[in-house]
């Protein structure tokens, strides 16, 4: 049994309204690199709760605003961990798919730390938008000139999308099941090229966006379907469906049955 997932799909989490988080439409012309947007306001106080996040291969670009001054950090999470509480009492976080914050930027995927925040300011030495633009302004405006922002760097930076978007596509959708041999046919290298290619776009080995998919496939399916354990193991890339759960409660820290429970009474 196949599981159709839709595309695109954003895994909601009880604490965005816990944190006065809410997800705001991707413009039409930054879906190729942004998978989903968030703002926030008056959470600088706000007690999150224990809801997790978990990796999928993306970095988060976060913008926190007050009314004199403003911090961009970048934070690329390869391990589960809780959400964070905001220095500013306005936020708006871009969530980029797999390789294209590097891509949008210029930079090596390879180069950011991982599982810290770093000041954008710290890996792009190009202007950042000043304070004026955004300190102090209506948090619509704030959002409207960051995406005008990040359009005008992607048109300065971005010359290999297409590349991208065969890569990560290939790893985390059609060739989740075949493993990486799949994967070193399609593209006509070696496993070292392949691990090359992956390390400089990704900033992470073939096998962990491999993971990073079957993870983010078997999570949509725990939660927009009602598909039976096994038949999401399968679907998922998993053997069988004791592997997938002890995979899952390895990677998520709760079973997949634990895990829809939670979210399907939080989510209905």
């Amino acid at each position: 049994m196949t599981v159709i997932i839709p595309p695109q799909q954003v895994i909601p989490a009880a604490s965005l309204t816990a944190g006065h988080m809410t997800f705001v439409p991707v413009p039409a012309h930054l879906k190729v690199w942004i998978h989903s947007v968030w703002q926030s306001e008056h959470a600088t106080h706000t007690a999150l709760s224990t809801e997790r996040c978990y990796p999928d291969g993306g970095h988060s670009l976060t913008f926190s605003v007050d009314d004199v001054y403003y911090d961009a950090t970048v934070l690329f999470g390869t391990k589960a961990g809780n959400l964070s509480k905001f220095n500013r009492p306005s936020a708006v976080s871009f969530r980029f798919h797999p390789g294209a914050f590097s891509e949008c930027f210029g930079i090596k995927a390879e180069s950011v730390p991982q599982n810290t925040d770093i000041p954008l300011s710290a890996l792009f030495q190009e202007p950042l938008p000043p304070p004026e633009a955004l300190c102090g302004q209506p948090l619509p405006q704030v959002y409207a000139v960051l995406t005008d922002w990040l359009t005008l760097q992607i048109h300065r930076h971005s010359n290999n999308t297409q590349q991208r978007l065969k890569l990560t596509e290939s790893l985390v959708t059609s060739s989740y099941q075949a493993g990486t041999q799949n994967l070193e046919k399609l593209f006509g290298c070696s496993t070292r090229t392949l691990q090359r290619k992956c390390k400089q776009a990704l900033g992470l080995a073939p096998k962990e966006m491999l993971m990073f998919g079957k993870i983010y496939l078997a999570r949509n399916s725990l939660i927009y379907s009602n598909a039976p354990l096994s038949d999401i193991a399968l679907s998922s890339g998993y053997f069988d469906q004791a592997h997938f759960t002890n995979h899952f409660r390895e990677f998520v820290g709760e079973t997949p049955a634990r895990y829809r429970q939670r979210k399907q009474k939080n989510n209905p």
